[in-house]
């Protein structure tokens, strides 16, 4: 490893302005800044490993049954509102968590057999 790339790995500069330190001692911010610092094929070989090991670790948690996909949008002929609950209210900011149920029609007949 050149001295480029064993500089964005580590580093014990304050975290007031940037927040928590990463593992090896920076913080993201830090670490992103010295990526741009080593050579362009370095940064390829950073990012493509970067995005195979990410690829790989979905694919298993999908094997698992332990990938959860996020926000995503509902495409169906009708949605509506069955129930909305309030399921938490911070004690300082009031803001609340809701828990909203939807019935959606997809258009689909289900029946069972």
């Amino acid at each position: 490893m050149d001295e480029a790339a064993g500089a964005a790995m580590g580093g014990d500069e304050s975290t007031a302005a940037t927040g928590a330190k990463a593992k090896g001692g920076a913080t993201v911010k830090q670490f992103l800044t010295r990526l741009l610092g080593l050579r362009v094929e370095l940064q390829q070989l950073v990012f493509a490993t970067f995005q195979a090991t990410l690829d790989a670790l979905i694919a298993s948690a999908i094997k698992e049954g332990k990938y959860d996909a996020g926000v995503g949008d509902i495409v169906a002929t009708s949605i509506g509102k069955t129930s909305d609950e309030v399921v938490w209210t911070d004690p300082v900011s009031r803001s609340v968590t809701r828990l909203i149920m939807l019935e959606v029609d997809r258009g689909v007949v289900w029946t069972d057999p």
